[in-house]
């Protein structure tokens, strides 16, 4: 029987399926928005969201959408060991 944690820290794509912890998504957009500005957002991101999250794993990575998976990363990891 493997001894498996809730508790334990996420790599980027099992933070990014579960960005609902933590708010993280939420807490991400917010972030986001705010560094590097609303149009970043609409142009490199809310593209990635309509498209469902993981879309963001489909094409090379931008210095946005990998400081975006950062974030999330970030957030949801927040509490954990």
């Amino acid at each position: 029987m493997t001894d498996t944690k809730a508790s334990e820290r996420m790599d980027t794509h099992f933070a990014m399926f579960n960005c609902h912890a933590n708010d993280a998504e939420e807490r991400a957009n917010a972030e986001f928005t705010a560094q590097f500005g609303q149009e970043a957002f609409d142009t490199e991101i809310q593209p990635i969201l309509d498209a469902g999250i993981m879309s963001i794993f489909d094409g090379a990575p931008t210095s946005l959408t990998a400081a975006y998976a950062a974030l999330v990363t970030a957030y949801v990891n927040e509490g954990r060991e």
